[in-house]
């Protein structure tokens, strides 16, 4: 099965603000230092995942203290490694 690079994107989540409006999130909003909400946000994940995820040592996060900060780009890079290693096992 071929993999289009497109199919492997993420999509930006969009947010109901309080007024009703709904924005879309842009990667390139956000810094490349992610915080744990963050990161959960852009994946579309609750934050307690995040942190499990956090905790493997294939992800891209450093521990500092008690938070972690996740790499932008390499969050990038680990989401699509995973989903081409999942596809490649069907």
């Amino acid at each position: 099965m071929k993999l289009i690079k497109d199919e492997l994107m993420l999509q930006a989540p969009a947010i109901q603000r309080r007024d009703g409006m709904t924005v879309e999130i842009s990667w390139d909003s956000y810094p490349e230092a992610l915080r744990v909400p963050q990161a959960a946000l852009l994946l579309q994940i609750g934050t307690n995942q995040m942190y499990e995820l956090c905790r493997r040592e294939d992800f891209p996060a450093v521990r500092f203290g008690r938070q972690f900060r996740i790499s932008k780009t390499l969050l990038r890079e680990w989401f699509e490694h995973q989903a081409k290693s999942r596809v490649a096992n069907f």
